[in-house]
């Protein structure tokens, strides 16, 4: 196969998958042919943790907390928005999605409730 048509072939989301398919390492102590762990393959939190092929996350919690905001940047939130600013000034100003900034406040009132 041609590099040109092996470039075609590959998208972003297949790139990883298909280059684990064709690149082998050979392991210097045994000989023996070892595929590489790509980083597709490890949690994307930074917590180190193995993952299956085509997961990003090890857990929902994993998930959850990488596209939040850092404790700290979340509690000046809610301490703004109870202030008055509103969820697209926030959103805006600590860069995140509206979507986020709801989903936070949406969270911390939860916990509150209960």
């Amino acid at each position: 196969m041609t590099l040109v048509r092996l470039i075609e072939r590959l998208s972003n989301k297949q790139f990883m998958t298909e280059l684990d398919k064709i690149v082998e390492v050979t392991d210097v102590r045994s000989g023996a042919s070892v595929r590489p762990a790509s980083a597709a393959q490890v949690c994307q939190c930074g917590c180190g943790t193995r993952v299956a092929v085509g997961r990003k996350f090890c857990n929902q919690a994993h998930y959850d907390d990488a596209r939040g905001l850092a404790t700290a940047d979340a509690d000046q939130v809610v301490a703004k928005f109870h202030q008055g600013v509103s969820k697209r000034q926030l959103a805006h100003e600590y860069g995140v999605s509206f979507s986020a900034v709801k989903r936070l406040l949406r969270k911390r009132r939860d916990q509150t409730e209960h």
